[in-house]
């Protein structure tokens, strides 16, 4: 019988126990936005991390594939960025005349630089990923090919480097060949 009266009660609740359970419920909402929030902060850190590391294995990549499988007979010189120009490339011979570029050139068009290969520019996966221009190809004192490929993606830069050494021959063991 006491239950009924519990139920049947007209005094209803105290201002202050409305007040208590808003207190509460702002405490409890802004301490879950606050998770929120920085779930999602993470979130869009972590997407742009795995973006430049995606972007950046692709490229280098073919970089280092270019490079691998290059006799070293046929690589002319590296060049180096200049005041004027971020060009950093290796230069190879094809034929007789003919030579490619492959490395970090500037796109005359765009003002972008690119990965070209064999005077063909890699198109970039994510086109909101650029690359610096600071990126270059210096050669290592052991003849091995030092790789620093730089990316940006919104206002964050990560910096990559490599190794490679291209394939080692000599030019008299092929005119003796």
């Amino acid at each position: 019988m006491k239950n009924l009266n519990y139920f049947n009660n007209q005094k209803g609740i105290t201002l202050m126990e409305i007040l208590a359970a808003l207190v509460i419920t702002a405490f409890i909402s802004l301490l879950a936005t606050n998770i929120l929030l920085n779930g999602i902060e993470r979130y869009n850190k972590i997407t742009q991390d795995t973006f430049l590391r995606d972007e950046s294995d692709y490229l280098m990549s073919q970089l280092i594939k270019e490079i691998y499988t290059t006799k070293s007979s046929n690589i002319i010189g590296v060049v180096n960025p200049t005041v004027n120009s971020s060009d950093s490339f290796l230069q190879i011979k094809t034929g007789d005349t003919q030579t490619n570029k492959t490395g970090f050139i500037k796109n005359t068009n765009t003002g972008k630089v690119e990965v070209v290969i064999k005077n063909q520019p890699i198109p970039m996966s994510n086109r909101n990923v650029l690359i610096d221009p600071t990126s270059k190809i210096i050669l290592q004192n052991d003849g091995g090919y030092l790789i620093i490929l730089k990316l940006e993606l919104k206002n964050k830069v990560a910096g990559f480097h490599n190794i490679v050494y291209s394939i080692q021959d000599s030019i008299e063991n092929e005119e003796e060949g």
